[in-house]
């Protein structure tokens, strides 16, 4: 029946329509067998002879490629293709610097990236249109919100499009993903892409029903290396803490009377000790031998475990010499070590001192960005930019206000360039004091000595236009920030004094994204210095005391190259007043 029905219709059908050839111009022009372009200045010839590409994305190919080249300040022939080296060239772009705005250089980024494939590149799109298939849609759907569909999504696709179904995959398919992200992709963080997608995998098959019962490994993307003080005998976490705790065991005029340590240095001679340790574990010692701080210091054990770090750190990093001062320090203060095991420590030490003190290479390449004055400028502004934009706010928001409260901490850093350390334990109740009244009120930062990393009290007036944006900041700003009672002046969400090394971070962004410098919280204190000693090369002693150093020879040794420049600036007016002027300025 169903042949007698078929029949007819089979029948009706048009006779069968001869389709010519395909065209193989396209073949012609961009041959499968052709070598990817390896530069950008390839990329641009391509898409330019492309005749696939319609006229108007060949122009947005082409007007991507150069504006990239100018915001890098390269060659096209100079900018390699390959993803895993284009990825830090286009993080490094910074649009603000450029008065560029975000949107526009997402644009840009776009078609750069678009570019890649005509040229042959295998890049890894950064936003996928191909669809899923029936059981790559049924999973997508089942997942339980936004945040977990976007971290799933892009692993979903590569999937997909290599028609690995859910039920095939394993942990060799997640490792090609990772592969494929190093590179074949310009995504901001690869390896967290990566990472997220593992968690959220094993999270879905745990927790949803009829998700394949795959658990991959979830990789751990840190640099952390020490194990768990957990993991170590009980006997010699006690020594450590006994160790670090010496000064405070004994009182003074006592044989083994120490000044007390400060809170930082404990902190760190505890970290340096949980390295060290986890250093000797990994050379072969098994961890229940570690049962004291005299097995570190040794000096057979305290040889194994430098030349682990020394591996890791490299040599003479200041990361190396401090663990060797310190296994001297443990020898000759807490062990009691013969003379000849101390002066073998002293040895290492001398051996791993970094041969530069002072300014790291880092820093002195940044500061060279506030050779322009327009970047010394859009830097000193920018608090006052963010607030007066602020008075434009009827009701401030969040973001809002974090970016007030970021703006506020960076005025701090030029006015009054402290450690941040002493920036986010700021407390107006006991560190902002006010003197005078009425419009001679003035307001102070007053931190003492005990606080300070150097022991010297640090006592500053405000500056009025500081203090004025200080008013607007706890009567505006702070209440959004924070509505648990304190008197914090930078506190958290909950209240609480903010982490160092976060909120440095969140500095360092909050300017690059404004102004498009990068500018950690550190460096506000190099730049201070270095702005002042410009103008005032030899008046080294207020410099130091800027900084709160107890000993003018740290300051020399940190911005002796200041000085230098101010006197080659100095030779070079001499040296111009010196040479035969040119006709027509000044001369008959």
């Amino acid at each position: 029946m169903l042949d007698q029905l078929a029949l007819p219709l089979v029948m009706d059908l048009p006779p069968p329509v001869t389709l010519p050839p395909p065209a193989i111009a396209l073949d012609v022009a961009r041959p499968p067998s052709r070598r990817p372009a390896r530069t950008l200045a390839d990329v641009f010839a391509v898409v330019s002879a492309d005749p696939a590409l319609s006229s108007s994305r060949r122009a947005n190919y082409r007007c991507a490629l150069r504006c990239l080249a100018r915001l890098l300040g390269k060659e096209l022939a100079l900018i390699p293709t390959a993803p895993d080296a284009l990825r830090p060239l286009l993080l490094s772009v910074a649009p603000a610097a450029h008065g560029m705005s975000d949107a526009r250089w997402r644009g840009i980024r776009s078609h750069v990236i678009g570019s890649l494939k005509p040229a042959g590149v295998p890049v890894m799109p950064g936003r996928s249109t191909s669809s899923l298939s029936f059981d790559w849609a049924t999973l997508e759907r089942a997942l339980p919100n936004q945040h977990t569909r976007f971290g799933l999504s892009r692993f979903m696709r590569f999937c997909a499009e290599r028609a690995i179904e859910p039920e095939a995959v394993d942990q060799s398919v997640f490792d090609r993903f990772r592969e494929v992200l190093l590179s074949e992709s310009v995504v901001k963080a690869p390896r967290q892409v990566h990472r997220v997608a593992c968690h959220l995998w094993n999270k879905a098959a745990r927790t949803i029903s009829g998700w394949p019962p795959v658990t991959v490994t979830v990789p751990r993307n840190t640099r952390h290396y020490a194990l768990p003080w957990s993991a170590f005998p009980e006997s010699f976490v006690r020594d450590v803490d006994a160790f670090l705790g010496r000064s405070c065991s004994c009182g003074p005029f006592t044989d083994d009377y120490g000044a007390p340590q400060r809170p930082g240095t404990i902190r760190l001679q505890r970290m340096q000790i949980q390295q060290m340790a986890s250093h000797l574990v990994q050379t072969g010692v098994a961890i229940e031998t570690i049962t004291s701080l005299s097995t570190l210091s040794a000096p057979a054990t305290a040889k194994r475990i430098l030349l682990a770090a020394h591996k890791r750190a490299g040599n003479q990093s200041p990361h190396l010499h401090g663990m060797a001062v310190l296994l001297k320090v443990i020898a000759k203060q807490w062990i009691k070590a013969p003379t000849e095991e101390i002066r073998l420590l002293a040895g290492y030490a001398a051996q791993a001192a970094p041969r530069k003190r002072g300014m790291t290479d880092k820093n002195h390449a940044r500061l060279r960005q506030f050779d322009d004055p327009g970047n010394v400028r859009a830097l000193l502004d920018l608090p006052r930019k963010v607030y007066r934009q602020l008075k434009q706010v009827r009701e401030i928001d969040e973001p809002a206000a974090t970016r007030a409260l970021r703006a506020l901490a960076v005025e701090f850093l030029v006015t009054m360039p402290m450690r941040v350390g002493n920036l986010v334990a700021l407390d107006f109740d006991r560190h902002i004091v006010a003197t005078g009244s009425g419009r001679k009120r003035v307001l102070h930062v007053v931190i003492p000595g005990s606080e300070t990393k150097t022991g010297e009290p640090y006592e500053v007036p405000i500056p009025a236009e500081t203090a004025a944006l200080l008013e607007v900041y706890r009567t505006r700003v702070r209440p959004v920030i924070a509505s648990t009672p304190n008197s914090l002046v930078f506190p958290n969400a909950r209240g609480e004094k903010r982490s160092e090394i976060p909120f440095s971070s969140a500095l360092t962004r909050f300017v690059r994204n404004e102004i498009g410098l990068t500018v950690n919280a550190h460096l506000f204190r190099h730049l201070a210095v270095t702005l002042y000693l410009r103008e005032q090369p030899e008046d080294v002693e207020t410099a130091r005391r800027i900084l709160g150093h107890k000993s003018l020879t740290t300051t020399l040794r940190f911005y002796a190259e200041i000085k230098a420049e101010a006197a080659f600036r100095r030779y070079d007016a001499v040296i111009g007043s010196l040479r035969p002027q040119p006709p027509g300025r000044g001369g008959r």
